[in-house]
């Protein structure tokens, strides 16, 4: 991973690891050193492509994550998401699954169906209202899919915590 190409292509890092070896290489005594000096930053530029790289790969998914915080109210699909971070679907369905450990859709319910939970416990709103602003438009779907997950139909659960 820690190609001469990557390197160049990064300037800044390309140049401060080049100055970085020149000033310990000064130091060194013997080819004992040298060869410890090299393993060590060798290893360290590694490791710090690595992070880079889990880096470019989860700041997509925060990207996603704060769009469908914005946007789960919609009739919101994967290809929408995809598209607004800038990936493919498939390629984002894949790194989505990696980077959370559910898929998109698992992810939109289940922040859809905890955003119902909140507004059937706080405001005075009926089920039907309470569906359609956390994005189901289908009362039974909706419905279905509360008592799936929460054991309770939404109008059992908001009997009791009201």
């Amino acid at each position: 991973e820690a190609s001469p190409c990557r390197m160049r292509r990064n300037g800044r890092v390309a140049d401060r690891f080049a100055r970085t070896m020149i000033d310990d290489f000064s130091r060194c005594t013997n080819p004992q050193f040298i060869f410890l000096l090299l393993q060590q930053n060798i290893r360290q530029e590694i490791l710090r492509l690595k992070c880079e790289k889990a880096l470019r790969e989860t700041r997509p998914i925060t990207e996603a994550k704060h769009y469908i915080q914005q946007h789960y109210q919609e009739a919101l699909r994967l290809e929408d998401v995809s598209s607004a971070v800038g990936f493919n679907a498939t390629y984002f369905s894949t790194l989505f699954k990696k980077e959370t450990g559910q898929n998109f859709m698992d992810y939109l319910t289940e922040l859809r169906i905890g955003k119902a939970k909140e507004l059937l416990c706080g405001e005075e709103l009926s089920v039907q209202e309470v569906a359609e602003q956390v994005g189901y438009q289908d009362l039974k779907y909706f419905s279905r899919l509360f008592k799936k997950l929460t054991g309770v139909s939404p109008s059992d659960y908001k009997k009791l915590y009201k």
